[in-house]
C-alpha cells in the first residue's frame, strides 16, 4: 500500500496492553517502519559518549540519565521528547508511514509530537489501547519475560508511573479530540481490524 503523503501513527498504552503485537501487524500491513521508543533510548545510551547534552535552556547529564534508564527509573522526559523527535524527522517519508511504539509517555511528548505533526503536515493518528489494571496485571504475570520486568512489584511500579505521567499526556490529546481510544481486551484480530479501520477513515479509502 503505497501513500502520497507521510502518516505517522502513535501508538500507545498501559503495560501488556498490546502495543508491541498491534504494532507488528500495522507495520506488515503498512510496510512502516516502527520507531520503538525503549529500543531507540537504550541504543542511545550504548552509543553516545557524551557527558551531556544541551536541551533547549536545560542541560542534561547523561550519565545519570543512563543510570534511571538502566535501574528502570524514568528518563527525563525532555530527553525522550527530544531524541524521538529526531528519529521522526529522521525516518519521516511521503511513502512509508511511521509508527511510534510507546509514545506518548509524558505530557512533553505528547505537546512535542503534536507541534511535530503541524509542521509536517502529515496524517497522523494517536492510538491508546485501553485495558484495565487488572487485566494489565494478568497479563503481565502470564508472559513470565527474562528481563524480571513482570514481577509483582515491578509491574506494580510500571502501573503506577503509567497513571502518573502517561495519562495526563493522553487527556490532554483526548481534550483536544486527537485521541482514538480502542478497547485492548478483545481478540487480537477484532482490535486490529478497529485500528485499521480508524486509519482508512483518516485516509478516506
Amino acid at each position: 500500500m503505497k501513500f502520497n503523503k507521510g502518516l505517522i501513527i502513535f501508538l500507545t498504552g498501559g503495560p501488556a496492553s498490546g502495543k508491541d503485537t498491534q504494532a507488528a501487524l500495522l507495520a506488515k500491513k503498512l510496510k512502516a517502519k516502527k520507531l520503538n521508543v525503549s529500543e531507540i533510548l537504550d541504543s542511545f545510551f550504548q552509543q553516545t559518549k557524551k557527558r551531556y547534552l544541551r536541551i533547549g535552556k536545560k542541560l542534561i547529564n547523561l550519565q545519570r540519565e543512563r543510570e534511571k534508564r538502566f535501574s528502570g527509573n524514568l528518563v527525563s522526559f525532555d530527553l525522550v521528547a527530544y531524541l524521538m523527535k529526531e528519529e521522526i524527522l529522521k525516518n519521516f517519508s511521503l511513502n512509508r508511514p511511521l509508527i511510534v511504539l510507546g509514545g506518548p509517555r509524558s505530557l512533553k511528548e505528547a505537546k512535542t509530537y503534536l507541534n511535530l505533526v503541524k509542521k509536517l503536515k502529515c496524517p497522523f493518528l494517536f492510538i491508546y489501547l485501553e485495558v484495565s489494571e487488572e487485566e494489565m496485571i494478568r497479563r503481565s504475570l502470564k508472559r513470565q519475560r527474562s528481563d524480571a520486568l513482570d514481577e509483582p512489584a515491578k509491574i506494580k511500579k510500571r502501573i503506577e508511573l503509567f497513571k502518573k505521567y502517561t495519562l495526563p499526556a493522553l487527556n490532554f490529546l483526548k481534550k483536544r479530540k486527537l485521541l482514538t481510544q480502542i478497547n485492548g481486551e478483545g481478540e487480537v484480530k477484532e482490535i486490529h481490524q478497529e485500528i485499521w479501520q480508524k486509519i482508512k477513515n483518516l485516509l478516506n479509502f
